[in-house]
């Protein structure tokens, strides 16, 4: 078994630090390619499966008692590591305010489906109960219909972000692998041993370098792209900003179409979604009182 001597004279087993590297590496790469799925639970088993990711590199440093060979070995990732968690968890908590408000608006639609069918169903043995009945009846469609737009709006917008912000994480992680790739390339062209300078090596580069060209080519075509949305496409900081110095959270449902609202129509959702929803289904049931 291969160890060393701290300066604590604490034995540390070599082999037992390539494993912890090994496993450090492994979540890293985790990290990298996070799964949020379409759904509020997936989204929260994804902020969760970052938290344990975290606790579990801390876990794995604080094994390795010496402070210089830990410095030495694994500081850079663990703090590669953090940026990344703190990055993912940020686009998971969006994805989650997104989330919730597709459940709450889903909610309010079908309760209020739901009463419409009641009220028209309780009076339908009553000949005067189109009279009686209908602008209710009438309100909670509208209401309904209202929402469902909304709902159209909401999704759109965020489905049309979602499309912009994976596209360009996808194309810097490309553009890192490339670049990787490019540097293992002339490295190893730049071996003497192996560089001959032959027609066949002139010709490996010459092939290299258009397939290089080609990829910047597609590179470009999609920066052009990513341009061409992000001048459509709501910032993150406008979808969910501070509105006051503490902790409260405000999001419009819908950022864009705003202006095709009055402002009764403009539902803001803030600090917590489940006091909106009781203060709606009291608004209804009220009505129906």
């Amino acid at each position: 078994m291969s160890t060393v001597e701290t300066s604590n004279q604490i034995p540390v087993d070599l082999n037992q630090v390539e494993q912890l590297e090994r496993a450090i590496n492994e979540l890293h790469c985790s990290l990298k390619y996070p799964n949020y799925g379409y759904c509020h639970s997936s989204v929260e088993d994804e902020i969760s499966r970052q938290f344990a990711v975290k606790d579990r590199i801390k876990s794995i440093l604080e094994q390795v008692p010496d402070n210089k060979l830990r410095s030495e070995i694994f500081d850079d990732q663990y703090t590669e590591v953090q940026e990344l968690c703190a990055e993912n968890q940020d686009v998971a908590e969006y994805l989650q305010l997104i989330t919730s408000l597709e459940d709450v608006i889903s909610q309010t639609s079908t309760q209020l489906t739901q009463q419409s069918l009641a009220v028209t169903w309780k009076e339908c043995d009553n000949q005067f109960w189109i009279k009686d009945k209908a602008n209710e009846v009438f309100s909670c469609w509208s209401t309904v219909e209202r929402f469902s737009t909304l709902m159209g709006w909401h999704l759109r917008d965020a489905s049309e972000y979602h499309k912009f912000f994976y596209t360009n994480r996808q194309m810097l992680q490309s553009l890192e692998d490339r670049q990787a790739r490019i540097s293992q390339f002339l490295a190893h062209r730049d071996s003497e041993d192996i560089c001959e300078a032959t027609v066949k090596d002139f010709n490996q580069l010459v092939n290299f370098i258009r397939e290089q060209l080609a990829f910047f080519k597609q590179l470009c075509d999609k920066v052009d792209m990513l341009m061409r949305m992000a001048r459509t496409i709501v910032p993150l900081d406008q979808r969910c900003s501070r509105v006051t110095d503490t902790d409260v959270r405000a999001v419009m449902l819908t950022d864009y179409q705003v202006r095709l609202m009055n402002t009764i129509q403009r539902f803001s959702f803030i600090n917590s979604l489940l006091p909106l929803l009781i203060e709606i289904n009291q608004f209804q049931e009220s009505r129906f009182m």
